[in-house]
């Protein structure tokens, strides 16, 4: 990155806005994943709703936002540029060189390998985003909510094997929505004699769960079988009028 602007050339002709919409989807799967992969880090010691992991999880979050706002045009690595040959150049000015105006330039002449160039990105992007949902389902399952569920599936005697042993609920949510004073999870079941086909059996399991107010205890307001159905809705912070109330009757 260089202080003051180049020569207007070829070499350094002003990036069309599509490659820099590339460069900072690039960019943000890639904090996502990085994000997503601390997370999961965070969930292998605290549950990622509970209290003590509000630190560590706000300052993944305040890290992600500073890098997208401000880090990522001011000198800070950024792979979206660097598949689309794209340079920041500082417009030279009175305002300090942290807060001075860049724009982005392309520093490969040759247009005709843009195609491949954006084609990169694109595949780096989708493969980013593919490990940051990956992280974040397997670090769902630390959460207080999961665990609630869990303890009460071990000990509903309607859900026993052949063997007498219980199904365990599978560690990868296909939807979880976490509010203040309500939850929503829905979750794949193993049976431990996966064996013995029964179809009858549940496939998976919703659970609907209340709590009287934040760091209050969760309880299973109601659990019921549902077909297998990955829905993929997810969130720590819900309003609790977004997540589904548990049905009457």
């Amino acid at each position: 990155m260089q202080s003051s602007p180049e020569p207007e050339s070829e070499a350094s002709s002003p990036a069309s806005l599509m490659r820099r919409i590339v460069a900072l989807a690039v960019d943000l799967s890639v904090v996502l994943g990085i994000g997503s992969l601390a997370l999961l880090l965070i969930s292998l010691w605290v549950p990622l709703d509970g209290a003590e992991a509000q630190t560590p999880r706000g300052l993944v979050f305040i890290l992600a936002a500073v890098y997208l706002v401000w880090a990522r045009d001011h000198g800070w690595p950024s792979l979206g540029r660097r598949l689309l040959k794209l340079r920041l150049l500082r417009v030279r000015g009175l305002m300090p060189s942290f807060l001075s105006k860049a724009v982005t330039v392309n520093i490969d002449p040759d247009g005709a390998t843009q195609g491949n160039q954006v084609t990169n990105a694109i595949i780096a992007s989708g493969a980013c985003s593919m490990v940051a949902a990956a992280a974040l389902v397997s670090s769902l399952h630390s959460t207080v909510v999961f665990q609630t569920a869990r303890e009460h599936v071990s000990a509903d005697g309607r859900l026993l094997a052949a063997g007498g042993q219980a199904a365990n609920l599978s560690p990868f949510a296909q939807s979880l929505l976490i509010g203040d004073q309500r939850a929503y999870l829905r979750v794949g079941l193993d049976w431990p004699d996966a064996g013995n086909e029964n179809s009858e059996r549940a496939e998976a399991l919703e659970f609907f769960l209340v709590r009287p107010g934040p760091g209050d205890d969760w309880r299973v307001q109601l659990s019921r079988p549902v077909p297998a159905l990955w829905r993929g809705r997810y969130g720590l912070f819900v309003a609790d009028d977004e997540i589904p109330a548990a049905p009457h009757g």
